[in-house]
């Protein structure tokens, strides 16, 4: 019987051809046919700009990368899936590991992706003791926060009360990652002074939203966990952050890195058996198991990362998130309205609104100006503050920074 096969280079090749007739303000989808505009423009072709508009800033959504994938289809051979491609569910029995696999979650993480992964952090170099590493999968970043959670008090604390920790300002996913365990006897706490081993620690790094390089406050917690998703040379200085890192448990997710949020797919490289082993259990209990789907694109775009042309990805984010940041610095320089405490070059900048008045927030400020940022106590700070994200697309740049020009002129 002939293989009917879902060509994704197809689908890329038509939408970047499309792409045009959506006045370079949205994505054309074949899906659709038709446009998807971005924030504050509308129309069949996106042509329309909305002056009145609230532009969102809230969500970390890296639309900025898919500029770049709409002109980097990647090798044909590498995108074709066929329609049956491992159609039942994957319970273990029907794979194996390779050669260069440690996994222990076999069945529910393709080897191929599993070493795929691997060789990218050894090009890369971000990463140390890879042959010690064990790997787990999840829906993104987000659902292995809440499996790390669950394995390390299943580890060191299932009959005493313990804490999770992270440094202000921090991601506000670890006070959500806490509420989706649901575990009893676990909460967020600010407390600097506990005992260690009743302690969980997040720490990003680099840091969201500040991009800076943070030692652990409990070194000696029960676990600390690096919450890497930004330790890429596009996003930060890797060699500055002590690269190749060699940490207990680390975080890291297609949606930061190659900007593929919606596939939902991300990974730990954990150093003890026995908590890659919880860890996937609680993925496992959550799923059934990470979808092949999302696994087979996550290693085609990996795969593409690795190769002569792949490689120039890191430099194209990197440029582009430079400029904007250059950008950012001169409206922000000689004035005095706010002042920023990000280190350049990441996702986000940690905004501080100055002389405030009474009942004012910096995110009521921005909003005053057409600009909706996440406002300062989601990353446990003060109404003074605001986060600002900065991976929009680039029409949305353009109107973001006229606006921020127009708030501290």
């Amino acid at each position: 019987m002939r293989a009917a096969t879902l060509c994704l280079v197809g689908v890329l090749a038509a939408a970047a051809a499309g792409s045009d007739s959506c006045s370079g303000n949205g994505f054309y989808y074949e899906d659709i046919k038709g446009c998807d505009c971005f924030p504050c423009f509308e129309g069949d072709t996106c042509d329309k700009f909305v002056t009145t508009c609230m532009l969102d800033d809230t969500g970390g959504n890296p639309n900025l990368f898919e500029e770049y994938w709409r002109n980097h289809t990647g090798p044909t051979s590498a995108a074709t899936e066929q329609i049956f491609y491992r159609s039942p569910y994957q319970f273990g029995n029907s794979l194996t590991r390779t050669a260069n696999s440690r996994t222990l979650n076999k069945g529910r993480l393709l080897p191929v992706l599993n070493d795929t992964i691997i060789s990218l952090h050894e090009k890369v170099g971000n990463i140390a003791n890879l042959p010690n590493k064990n790997l787990v999968i999840g829906s993104g970043a987000t659902e292995l926060i809440g499996a790390a959670i669950f394995a390390c008090k299943q580890m060191h604390g299932k009959n005493k009360q313990m804490y999770v920790y992270a440094r202000p300002p921090y991601y506000s996913g670890y006070t959500g990652g806490l509420l989706a365990v649901g575990v009893a006897n676990v909460s967020f706490t600010s407390s600097t002074d506990l005992d260690p081993s009743s302690v969980i620690e997040f720490v990003a790094y680099p840091n969201n939203p500040t991009n800076e390089f943070n030692a652990p406050v409990y070194p000696k917690a029960a676990c600390v966990i690096h919450d890497q998703v930004y330790f890429w040379p596009s996003l930060s200085d890797i060699k500055k952050g002590g690269a190749p890192l060699n940490t207990e448990i680390s975080l890291f997710s297609m949606s930061k890195l190659t900007g593929h949020a919606g596939t939902r797919l991300g990974w730990a490289l954990v150093d003890s058996e026995e908590m890659t082993q919880l860890m996937d259990m609680y993925v496992t209990q959550m799923q059934i198991h990470v979808s092949v789907d999302a696994q087979f694109r996550s290693n085609t775009v990996l795969q593409y990362l690795q190769g002569e042309d792949g490689l120039a990805f890191f430099s194209w984010v990197r440029g582009q998130m430079d400029g904007r940041w250059k950008q950012l610095n001169a409206v922000l320089a000689g004035q005095n309205k706010v002042k920023q405490h990000s280190v350049p070059g990441g996702f986000y900048a940690w905004i501080e609104c100055m002389d405030l008045a009474p009942g004012q927030t910096c995110q009521s400020v921005f909003n005053s100006n057409g600009l909706n940022p996440r406002e300062g106590p989601a990353f446990g700070g003060t109404n003074k503050f605001t986060r600002l994200e900065l991976v929009v697309a680039s029409s949305v740049w353009d109107i973001f920074i006229q606006r921020v020009a127009a708030l501290v002129a």
